[in-house]
């Protein structure tokens, strides 16, 4: 399974679940699902495994449980503000976030994509 890339997200939840103050809405398809290449593109390795207290205070507001070993990319255009986060309990075991600290929100959790590391 891959993740589904916030554009879809907006596109058929905007105004739902939030609406970015980053960037409008953008037309994409169902086929639309980020491949490694672009999520290398836009979230820039490697993954920061240091403490963030806005992630960390995102992921206690929205009660997410499972992230003992976390790790994230910021997106390199909203580097304050879109986290792609990963989260394990066993470090065998993940699951993926959108991270959205400006807003408090998150998207998830899903299966990360193959390769993701």
């Amino acid at each position: 399974m891959k993740i589904i890339p916030p554009k879809y997200l907006f596109k058929n939840l905007a105004g739902f679940i939030f609406v970015s103050c980053l960037a409008a809405p953008q037309i994409a398809h169902a086929s639309d699902e980020y491949t490694l290449a672009e999520i290398n593109e836009e979230f820039p390795p490697p993954f920061r495994k240091d403490f963030n207290p806005e992630i960390t205070r995102v992921l206690v507001k929205n009660n997410i449980k499972g992230c003992g070993i976390l790790k994230y990319r910021m997106n390199k255009k909203a580097t304050a503000y879109e986290a792609l986060v990963l989260c394990s309990n066993d470090n065998e075991h993940w699951k993926a976030y959108w991270v959205y600290t400006l807003t408090g929100k998150i998207l998830g959790p899903m299966e990360p994509i193959a390769g993701l590391k």
